[in-house]
């Protein structure tokens, strides 16, 4: 479940970019 978490962080990452 780490991955989902990761995948969450990177596309809000990606949004805030």
């Amino acid at each position: 479940m780490l991955q989902l978490f990761y995948l969450t962080t990177a596309k809000r990452r990606q949004v805030n970019s």
